[in-house]
This record gives C-alpha cells, sequence and structure tokens, in this order.
C-alpha cells in the first residue's frame, strides 16, 4: 500500500503537487501555526479564553508547548459553554445539545459554524473513499434527515464521490434492514457497533455488502471479529464525537490504527490522573485541540476516552499520526450501594458475548436501599446470563431481574448507545428477582 487517501487529502489542504503525505515536519509546522491562529483568535473574541489562558505565552514555539497551557473539562463546556464561543450566535448553524444521563444540571452545548460542518463533509468524502466502491450506495443506520447531522454531512461527503446514501435512522426492524438493502443494492453499511451487531446476529451474512463502518461508539475487538466473521465483509472503525465535528480519525485498508483529520485537529495523550503528556504507545486520555474552527474553539479538551498515540509508520505506508480505537472510557466504574466498584465495560462486555444473545439493555434500579441489575434481552438462556454477570467483580451478590423481549420491541426501546441507565424506584419491585 502506498498511504491512505487522508494523506492526499491532506498534501492536497496544503498546496502539495504531488498526492502522498506531506513529511511529517511540514505537517507539524502547518499544525502550529494554525494552534497559534486559534490562540489568538480566542483569547481576542471569547471572555473565557481570555480567563482560562492568562498567564500563557501569547505564542507557542513548539507543538510539545502546547502541554503548558490548561487542560479544558467537561464540566467546564457545560457550565459556561457559550462564553466559549468566538463569534454572535446567528453566525453558528447547529448547536448541539447534549444531556448527560448522569447529571441533572446544564445540558452541554457545542456550537458549530457552516464552515465547521463543511469541513466534516471534506473529511467523511476523504476517509469513504477507501470503504465504499466507487459509485456504491451506502446504507446509514443513524437519523440523517435534518440540516448538519452526520447522515446529512456524510450524504454530501458521500455526493462528491459519486456515491449515495440512504438514511434507515437507527436501527429498528433488521427484516427492514435486509429488504432495503437488497432494494438498493446497497455495499457499505455505517452504524453503531451494537446495532450492527445485533443485526448480523439476527440476520447473518447480507449478500453484496462489501464492507461496514461503526462509528459513534466503541467497538472492542472480540465484536469487530464477530462481525467479520458473521458478515463475511471487511470491518472499517471510525472515532469521533461531537466535539471533533462528528468526524475525528477513520481507519485505512490495512486496519493498522485510524487516521486523523490532522490539519483540523491536533492530539494530545495525558495520564489521566497527573495530566502528564504521555509519548506515542503509552495509553492514557485523549486530549483535543481544534485546529481551524473559529466559531467555538476547543483548546486541551479532556475528552474522557483512553487510547494511545500508535509509534511509527501505519502498514499502508503513511508515516503521518494515527489513534488507537479507544474502548475504553476514563471513568467505566459503577459504585454500588455495598461499596463495590464495577467496571461497566467489563459488565457489559461480558453480558454481550452470552451465547445466543441479539441484543440487552442493562438498567441498574434502585428499590427499597438495595440494588438490582435489571437486564432487558433478546435472545441468550438465562442461566447463562447470571453466569456471565456474576463472574464480573463486584456482580457477584448483585440481585438480578432478567427479562426477555422481543427484538424490535427491544431495540425501539434501547438508547443506540451503551450506557447503564440508573433508575431509583420510589415504589416496592413486585418483578421476581
Amino acid at each position: 500500500m502506498t498511504g491512505h487517501r487522508l494523506d492526499d487529502w491532506i498534501a492536497a489542504r496544503l498546496g502539495l503537487d504531488t498526492p502522498g503525505a506531506p513529511g511529517t515536519a511540514q505537517l507539524r509546522a502547518t499544525q502550529l501555526q494554525r494552534l497559534n491562529e486559534t490562540l489568538a483568535w480566542a483569547r481576542r473574541h471569547s471572555p473565557f479564553w481570555q480567563t482560562h489562558l492568562a498567564g500563557t505565552p501569547d505564542v507557542l514555539h513548539s507543538l510539545d508547548a502546547l502541554a503548558g497551557l490548561p487542560l479544558l473539562t467537561v464540566e467546564q463546556v457545560r457550565q459556561q459553554g457559550p462564553a466559549l464561543c468566538c463569534l454572535p450566535q446567528g453566525d453558528f448553524e447547529r448547536v448541539i445539545t447534549l444531556q448527560s444521563s448522569a447529571t441533572t444540571g446544564p445540558a452541554k452545548r457545542l456550537y458549530f459554524t457552516r464552515d465547521d460542518l463543511d469541513a466534516t463533509a471534506d473529511f467523511f468524502a476523504a476517509g469513504m473513499a477507501h470503504i465504499v466502491p466507487p459509485g456504491g450506495t451506502v446504507l446509514l443506520l443513524m437519523p440523517g434527515d435534518r440540516p448538519g447531522t452526520v447522515g446529512d454531512l456524510l450524504g454530501q461527503g458521500l455526493a462528491r464521490l459519486g456515491s449515495a446514501c440512504i438514511s434507515l435512522g437507527f436501527l429498528r426492524d433488521v427484516d427492514a434492514l435486509h429488504e432495503t438493502i437488497r432494494t438498493h443494492a446497497v455495499a457499505c453499511v455505517v452504524g453503531l457497533p451494537w446495532q450492527v451487531l445485533a443485526a448480523a446476529r439476527a440476520g447473518g451474512r447480507i449478500p453484496g455488502l462489501t464492507s461496514v463502518l461503526l462509528s459513534a461508539d466503541r467497538a472492542p475487538r472480540w465484536l469487530v471479529d464477530e462481525l467479520r466473521q458473521r458478515l463475511e465483509c471487511e470491518i472499517f472503525l471510525h472515532w469521533g464525537m461531537t466535539e471533533t465535528g462528528l468526524g475525528g480519525a477513520v481507519e485505512c485498508p490495512a486496519h493498522d490504527g485510524l487516521h486523523p483529520r490532522l490539519l483540523d485537529l491536533h492530539l494530545e495523550v495525558i495520564h489521566p490522573d497527573s495530566g502528564t503528556p504521555l509519548p506515542p504507545g503509552e495509553p492514557g486520555e485523549l486530549v483535543l485541540t481544534t485546529l481551524a474552527r473559529r466559531g467555538m474553539p476547543l483548546i486541551r479538551y479532556r475528552t474522557g476516552d483512553l487510547a494511545r498515540l500508535l509509534p511509527g509508520p501505519c502498514a499502508c505506508g503513511s508515516p503521518l499520526p494515527r489513534l488507537e480505537n479507544p474502548t475504553r472510557r476514563r471513568s467505566p466504574s459503577l459504585a454500588l450501594v455495598t461499596g463495590d466498584l464495577v467496571d461497566e465495560t467489563v459488565l457489559d462486555d461480558a453480558v454481550m458475548q452470552t451465547p445466543g444473545l441479539l441484543a440487552c439493555r442493562l438498567e441498574l434500579l434502585t428499590v427499597e436501599g438495595r440494588e438490582v441489575l435489571r437486564i432487558h434481552a433478546c435472545g441468550g438462556a438465562m442461566e447463562d446470563i447470571a453466569a456471565r454477570v456474576q463472574a464480573v467483580p463486584g456482580c457477584q451478590s448483585l440481585p438480578l431481574d432478567i427479562r426477555q423481549h422481543r427484538l424490535e420491541s427491544l431495540l425501539a426501546d434501547t438508547p443506540p448507545k451503551r450506557t447503564i441507565r440508573r433508575i431509583v424506584h420510589k415504589e416496592p419491585l413486585h418483578a421476581a428477582v
């Protein structure tokens, strides 16, 4: 292989005459220039950034010097979101509101200009060029009817490749999914990992499907391997979050890490507790700095995702920095009233790998001062599910309430992203536990 299509895209944006990856020195010099422009713009146009960056150098002379600037937390964005903005509210094309299930405080709001959204569509076009065959049709298992959504921006990007995008919304009916794929000769499906897994477990191989792109939630290695076996097609990974402008980094056919949009984002990895910068190859928390966003720049934003920046060149030939697929969050633990800590990721993976299980939803109920783990499942023997839960550290004595559902009703009632909801019941729980 001779590099990722994103390398050509970066080279073109740098004004280089020949395709292929620019030199790392040239890339870092451009990133540093954009970083200093972002810092100057933020100080000049945002009251928050004026205060937050007070006492720091006006100009940074290396990307490594970025580590001397203060970190930005989720709580600061939640509490002071509008103050981070550097443009009038009327200049924003899209505002995305995110309310965490773990808090009753202010929602987190992210603001995007037309230029921000266009840049994401450009990234989607470059990133999808290796994933969908020329002129191929892509089916998106996410909403896409509103301007500025992932579906809308992906559709814009695919149109630049001469490909069509059909948005089916979040998965609700596996039969309808298969019928849509057959009717429209879909070559590629883009969806959340757990929804694609449910479709694969319920329906098996899909004739004509050549690739799947997993996005918007963690995709552990066991899940990717299972999808590759069941669907008999190539599985690609994308990492992104609302804070990255919905697009962040995408895998190439070498499957040797994810390639970031390096002219728009700068990624660091820090020690989750001390905040000390870590070198490539060392795992830690991802920290994000936007390099081209004038509306709402983010500078050293703690994403909460754990991963590594990978050392050395990609197997595809690209010498540019790559990102390990993030599969864990910084604080994945459930604190039980018993004092036990349960790793949500370990628990979720354990249940989802139950033989015969198609899909499930987990809820931690508090009932009259005690906690009960309710598992809404489709498929899988109850004793197998219970055994897997009880093998997870901290869950040995946790009471279980396992309920079986039809797949369609479970999909309709389950949030697309994996999360364990906490629910406080004021009335006694009458179901058998």
